[in-house]
């Protein structure tokens, strides 16, 4: 445990506007929460007689209550909310340029890849602005991954006992075989028991009654459950996380001979009890298929960027237009004519153009990135602390795999976004006119040029 989480431990928790402690949870988290969690039925919620996902109708509603609450708190708005309002802006402009703003999937693209992550974002250090509201997602997160972690180790050996059974169907999604998760591809549910049990982790350093044993199991779990995904970059996207979170947590270092020797046990145990897992690795290691995929897309789409470097081909347009650039390598097969791309940066240049991915590129550094760096400490905050370690282990996670993956379902976005952003709590966060926190910021000097409380 921190020294940081230690005192935190011993002082009265407030709500960070100098008011007395609130433990009250206002109905807009809850929904909000439930939003979140909901989402992952995005796409396949029609499948459990559901037509409309939940989600679509719960965070809205919540951001709706938000927005009635007269004491909510407030944005800072500033340079990333610029970026993000001119790169929306931007791509809606691509859409009617093209011909595709009234298409559904374009238009569902744009929400679950774009707008909805910004404002997961914007919004994240306003709604959950209290440890107590904090605490509350960090055990929803737990909770998915624990049932997220069991769904995975149950489709591989017990597949009859999987809910909802969709998963389990293969003629649903991609990535049969592999588990999947409600999502019903592999790539996703790596993602999201990623994400889980770095907020697992979190949950166990706050050591809350009856949620320390949960989170250290479910933690575990869950990187197990990556590792049956059989995901190599999320592999290689959890292995950079784990040090990015070591670099920036110095209280964590000590844990490194303990990770080291589970590492090495996990590695013998799987070796030698789980034989057939071992062989599914080494065969999905080496597979060169997928490669080979992402290597003809990715040729395809900077042919497109030699011919449209300003626009790009359209939002949502390379799949499947950008069969026109896809040809025949002298190094390695053309299985697929074109695919989707699976580099999130290389896919926002070639759908928009070299303008609107710079402008992207920016607001991931001025956000999500920025939103680890450390942080003076904020009045009855300091378990922000932690969730600058956290929201650089998922933000890592993000953009490693997001090298070698297009990452389209939402949840996994929509999370790692709304982490990155409680974080920002010092950047984004408008302390309410009247407060105590009002009246220090108010003071001549108070907003220093190193304030965090400034955005860039």
């Amino acid at each position: 445990m921190s020294a940081a989480t230690a005192a935190e431990n011993r002082a009265p928790v407030t709500s960070g506007e100098g008011h007395a402690p609130d433990h009250r949870t206002q109905p807009y988290v809850v929904l909000f929460i439930l939003g979140l969690v909901a989402n992952m039925l995005s796409s396949h919620s029609h499948r459990l007689g559901i037509p409309l996902s939940p989600d679509r109708i719960l965070i809205p509603l919540a951001i709706v209550l938000f927005l009635m609450d007269k004491r909510r708190a407030r944005v800072r708005w500033g340079a990333v909310s610029a970026l993000m309002a001119a790169f929306v802006v931007w791509t809606l402009v691509s859409m009617i340029w093209h011909g595709n703003v009234l298409s559904s999937s374009p238009l569902f693209a744009l929400l679950d890849r774009t707008v909805m992550p910004f404002l997961m974002f914007l919004l994240g250090p306003v709604i959950f602005r209290d440890t107590h509201s904090r605490d509350l997602l960090l055990k929803a997160l737990t909770v998915v991954g624990l049932y997220l972690g069991l769904t995975a180790i149950l489709e591989q050996w017990a597949p009859q006992f999987v809910f909802p059974q969709y998963i389990v169907d293969p003629n649903v999604g991609i990535h049969f075989g592999r588990p999947r998760g409600p999502f019903a591809s592999a790539e996703a549910m790596a993602m999201a028991l990623a994400v889980c049990a770095g907020a697992a982790l979190l949950l166990k350093s706050r050591n809350l009654p009856r949620w320390s044993v949960l989170s250290l199991v479910v933690s575990l779990l869950c990187f197990f459950g990556v590792v049956l995904t059989t995901t190599r970059s999320v592999w290689v996207g959890v292995f950079a996380g784990v040090i990015v979170a070591l670099v920036l947590s110095p209280a964590l270092r000590r844990w490194i001979p303990a990770m080291a020797a589970g590492a090495v046990v996990g590695f013998i145990g799987v070796v030698l009890y789980l034989p057939s897992l071992w062989d599914n690795i080494l065969e999905r290691s080496t597979t060169s298929g997928p490669i080979f995929d992402r290597l003809s897309s990715n040729a395809a789409a900077l042919r497109v960027l030699e011919d449209l470097p300003l626009t790009g081909i359209g939002w949502r347009r390379f799949y499947p237009h950008g069969s026109e650039w896809a040809r025949q390598s002298d190094s390695f097969p053309l299985n697929n004519a074109v695919i989707e791309v699976h580099n999130v940066i290389l896919s926002r240049a070639v759908e928009l153009g070299l303008p609107a991915v710079i402008v992207f590129i920016l607001i991931i550094v001025l956000g999500p990135v920025r939103s680890a760096l450390p942080a003076p400490p904020v009045a009855g905050q300091l378990d922000l602390a932690g969730w600058r370690v956290l929201s650089g282990y998922v933000v890592a996670v993000w953009l490693v795999a997001g090298m070698f993956g297009p990452l389209s379902p939402p949840f996994p976005n929509y999370s790692v976004w709304l982490i990155a952003g409680v974080a920002s709590f010092a950047l984004l966060h408008r302390p309410v006119e009247g407060s105590d926190a009002h009246r220090v910021a108010r003071r001549p000097g108070a907003h220093r040029p190193s304030d965090p409380a400034r955005l860039p």
